[in-house]
């Protein structure tokens, strides 16, 4: 599999988004 300069970006995105959404849901409980 190949990333292109933008999947790349897109796919930390993705990370940065997905720890925000946990960090989110552990403050929460």
């Amino acid at each position: 599999m190949v990333l292109t300069e933008f999947d790349e970006k897109t796919f930390v995105e993705g990370i940065k988004q997905e720890s925000i959404n946990e960090h989110i849901a552990n403050m929460l409980n």
